[in-house]
C-alpha cells in the first residue's frame, strides 16, 4: 500500500509490527506501544531518506523522529493514538484467544465428568439464559450474567485444578467483561488494522509534502 500510493519502502517496519502483535496476542511479552512508536520512527526515516541505505542510516534518522526541535514532530499525535487503540485491542483479543484455549481443555474434559444432580440442573437452565445464547440486547427478558458466571464457577471450575483452576476464574472474568463491552469499536483489533493503512498512507503523503522542514534536524 505503501509503494502504490506513496512510493515508500517501508523497510520492513511493517512486518516487524505485524509481529510483534503477533507474539503479543499469542502470549509473548512484548510491548505494543512501544514498537508502535518504533514503527513510526522507522517509517519517518523511510519517507525522510527514500532510498535503500545501509541499516545504521537508518537507525540514525528514526532516532531523531521524537527529538525534533522547532519543527512539528512528524506522526504526532497519530503515532500515540494508534499505540493506544492497537494495545487496548490486543490486550481484548489475547484475553479472547486465551479463554478460547482454556474453555476447550475444560469442553474437553466435561465427557468423562459426572456434573451430579444439582449443576446438570443449573447446566440445562444455561439454555434458557439470554447472554449463554449469546444475545446481548439489554432490552427484556434482560440478561442472566450473573447466573451464567455462578454455574461456570461452581459446577465447572472443580474439572480443573491448580493454576488452571486460577486461569479459569480469570476467564470466566474476562467473558463477564467481553459480554458486557463487546468487542467492538476500539477494542476490536480487526477493526482498528483495517484503518490502519489510509491513515498510515495520509500521513505519509502530509509527511512528504513537508519533509523540507526535517532537513536542519538530520546531520
Amino acid at each position: 500500500m505503501l509503494r502504490s500510493d506513496n512510493d515508500v519502502d517501508d523497510g520492513g517496519a511493517m512486518s516487524a509490527l505485524t509481529a510483534s502483535l503477533f507474539d503479543y496476542i499469542t502470549g509473548s511479552d512484548a510491548d505494543v506501544h512501544a514498537t508502535v512508536m518504533q514503527f513510526f520512527d522507522r517509517l519517518f526515516a523511510a519517507v525522510y531518506l527514500h532510498r535503500a541505505v545501509p541499516p545504521a542510516t537508518v537507525g540514525c534518522v528514526a532516532s531523531l523522529r521524537r527529538q525534533g526541535e522547532g519543527v512539528e514532530i512528524p506522526f504526532a499525535g497519530v503515532d500515540s493514538s494508534v499505540a493506544d487503540d492497537l494495545a487496548r485491542s490486543a490486550r481484548v483479543a489475547r484475553v479472547f484467544l486465551d479463554s478460547l484455549r482454556l474453555a476447550g481443555v475444560v469442553a474437553r474434559s466435561l465427557g468423562d465428568v459426572d456434573l451430579g444432580h444439582q449443576c446438570s440442573r443449573a447446566l440445562t437452565r444455561l439454555r434458557y439464559c439470554a447472554t449463554c445464547e449469546g444475545v446481548l440486547e439489554t432490552a427484556p427478558p434482560r440478561p442472566c450474567r450473573p447466573f451464567c458466571a455462578n454455574v461456570a464457577r461452581g459446577c465447572l471450575v472443580h474439572l480443573v485444578a491448580g493454576q488452571t483452576s486460577r486461569r479459569w476464574e480469570h476467564f470466566v472474568d474476562a467473558v463477564n467483561q467481553l459480554a458486557l463491552f463487546g468487542i467492538s469499536g476500539r477494542r476490536n483489533l480487526e477493526g482498528v488494522l483495517s484503518a490502519l493503512p489510509k491513515l498510515i498512507s495520509d500521513e505519509v503523503t502530509r509527511l512528504q509534502a513537508n519533509i523540507q522542514n526535517y532537513r536542519s534536524q538530520v546531520r
